[in-house]
């Protein structure tokens, strides 16, 4: 999008660059990253399945195990979804008033 509008390395882009922090999240919002960055969720991952696997598992019994795995992430991961649709959004500003209100009005995907 940059390039392609022209924009460049302008004033206005190393602005904005500069306060991403405020944006950025917003653009971000729905998208299920836990808090973590990339290296946080692969590092994550790995150990999640290693609680399944043990030193010295046959082949056949990778499967299963992997498998094992999955689901109880999977049923984590809807169980997480299901309860952040039907909670209150986390007030993370000291306008609480302001973001209780706009909580009320906007729905979770874009509060």
């Amino acid at each position: 999008h940059v390039f392609g509008n022209h924009l460049h390395w302008t004033k206005w882009l190393e602005m904005m660059y500069a306060k991403s922090d405020s944006w950025a999240e917003s653009c971000l919002r729905g998208k299920f990253f836990s808090g973590m960055c990339t290296t946080q969720r692969v590092e994550s991952m790995n150990k999640y399945v290693k609680d399944y696997l043990r030193k010295g598992v046959k082949l056949f019994e990778c499967i299963p195990a992997i498998d094992r795995a999955m689901l109880r992430l999977r049923n984590t991961t809807a169980k997480d979804g299901f309860n952040a649709k039907n909670s209150t959004p986390v007030l993370k500003t000291a306008l609480t008033k302001l973001e209780q209100q706009a909580s009320l009005i906007y729905t979770h995907r874009c509060f």
